[in-house]
């Protein structure tokens, strides 16, 4: 599928012929152009260029992100005919790279018989594959997107994953409705499924960890999340472990908060009163801001910081919420697990 940056310009053609293969000049033609959210961003009639082809060039200025479809109707004397065109090119942000763990040319050191089912679809399935990874790193504690290791490379697990995934979507593609499955429902190609599953299980597990990323996860404890206000004042947690030694809970999953109450004289780092709650807020504490790590519970630190502000007054505001959750790990006792990496 061809790219076109946003705010381009695209070229739009169609070649109109009768019956008897000769090029309709007189034809009066439509093109309809339909966005990726399913706006109608050019609905106008295209005169004759030349040889029996209408085209138009029209800046893609205002268009959605995604795939963009074209709808020809050309009307003669001889009757009205259409023409459909769908994922012919897409819009792509000039300010956004390609976004993925692994690409379509390295899969066939995979799966060398990959080659045989690439198409111009299959980009859009290593994005898909990307996408699908930031999911389920995320359900495990993890920011994504990950970054590059010192090496200069991606987690070898992180790219093993979207490689059998995205080749699973390359093939199914094409095979779906080509075979047919075993007697227990299988495909042939569910086994490349099974291989990034597998490696989804491993990182669930804390067999791999990311080198990139200080799991969320293995502290127990998630960044924390604004919820309410707008002033450039935040509240962090210790969810990257930089402080403290990690969620020390271990009932159930927690729900906590910290919500501004007073702004003290001028909405200083260092003087607004909050109050916390760890249970929902069925039950708060209170506190006074600060820039360095104060204890909640359970090892569970904050911090305030001013954030984008470049000020030492109106950095809080009463009602700003951040929130976060914490969850029981199995390694409150004796330290941390061994966990092994790629």
């Amino acid at each position: 599928m061809k790219k076109i940056y946003l705010g381009d310009t695209v070229n739009y053609s169609t070649t109109a012929f009768d019956s008897e293969g000769n090029p309709i000049t007189t034809a009066t033609a439509n093109l309809k152009v339909i966005d990726s959210a399913g706006s109608t961003v050019l609905n106008e009639d295209i005169s004759h260029a030349a040889s029996g082809t209408y085209t138009e060039t029209k800046s893609s200025e205002g268009y959605a992100l995604g795939p963009v479809k074209q709808i020809w109707t050309v009307g003669y004397s001889g009757g009205t005919s259409s023409e459909i065109l769908e994922n012919s090119f897409r819009i792509v942000n000039t300010e956004e790279s390609f976004q993925s763990y692994v690409f379509v040319s390295e899969l066939e050191g995979y799966f060398p018989g990959v080659r045989d089912y690439l198409d111009n679809q299959s980009e859009d399935h290593v994005i898909s594959s990307y996408k699908y990874a930031n999911r389920l790193i995320e359900s495990l504690g993890y920011y994504t997107p990950l970054e590059k290791n010192d090496d200069g490379f991606f987690d070898q697990s992180v790219r093993d994953f979207c490689a059998w995934d995205s080749i699973y979507r390359i093939v199914k593609a094409d095979q779906i409705v080509r075979v047919a499955s075993d007697s227990d429902g299988r495909y042939w190609f569910d086994g490349f499924k099974d291989s990034a599953d597998k490696t989804y299980k491993d990182w669930s597990s804390k067999k791999v960890v990311f080198k990139s990323k200080v799991s969320a996860g293995e502290a127990g404890i998630l960044p924390s999340r604004r919820t309410q206000g707008s002033s450039t004042g935040t509240c962090l947690t210790n969810h990257d472990e930089t402080y403290g030694s990690g969620f020390r809970g271990s009932d159930y999953r927690r729900d906590w908060s910290v919500e501004i109450t007073g702004t003290g004289t001028s909405g200083g780092l260092k003087e607004c009163s909050f109050k916390w709650s760890m249970d929902g807020g069925l039950g708060t504490s209170t506190g006074t801001t600060t820039d360095g790590w104060a204890h909640l519970a359970d090892q569970v630190y904050i911090r305030f910081h001013r954030g984008t502000s470049t000020a030492i007054t109106g950095i809080f505001a009463v009602g700003d919420k951040w929130e976060w959750n914490t969850n029981p790990v199995r390694n409150q006792v004796g330290g941390k697990r061994t966990v092994k990496g790629y």
